[in-house]
């Protein structure tokens, strides 16, 4: 009885984030990931720049959006346990920064595909490009001061970069 009793309550203390992205403009965006930071925590935006966000443990101190064409944004979060935050508005106005590199084989060989990369930050969104024919990539727009993880095809990863501004 205790544990289900616990789970309950436990339950009871997530948090929830609705919103809407924009672009610089204030038109809302769609396609956009928007996450909170160290929790695994994301969705993509619908097509009028809206998203909700459940499960989110009180000591989150912010949420995220990122596009790699147009930029990313944030809103700092104070939450209550339980709390639902509505009406939030993230703008894609930072530019952010950029990192580009070559996904290879095992060996010194570059990737003799294309392969699809993505740049995931603090466990939540991600944005993602296509390799060349040489294996280089190169993503912009990238948030720029939060843990970032590169990742390419077979689970290969480069993990605890930071991406300064440019």
């Amino acid at each position: 009885k205790e544990s289900v009793d616990q789970a309950i309550k436990m339950k009871s203390a997530f948090c929830m984030v609705k919103g809407t992205v924009t672009d610089g403009g204030g038109t809302p965006m769609g396609g956009v990931g928007v996450s909170i930071p160290n929790q695994c925590v994301y969705v993509i935006t619908g097509g009028n720049g809206k998203f909700t966000l459940k499960g989110i443990t009180p000591d989150a101190d912010a949420v995220v959006a990122a596009s790699a064409g147009t930029g990313w944004g944030e809103v700092e979060l104070d939450l209550a346990a339980g709390e639902t935050i509505a009406d939030v508005v993230i703008a894609l106005e930072k530019p952010g920064g950029s990192i580009a590199g070559r996904v290879q084989n095992e060996g010194p060989s570059p990737s003799a595909k294309r392969s699809a990369v993505s740049v995931v930050f603090t466990a939540g969104g991600a944005l993602v490009d296509t390799t060349d024919s040489e294996g280089n990539f190169r993503l912009g727009n990238v948030p720029t001061g939060r843990p970032m993880t590169v990742m390419g095809e077979g689970n290969a990863s480069v993990g605890g970069l930071i991406v300064e501004e440019e």
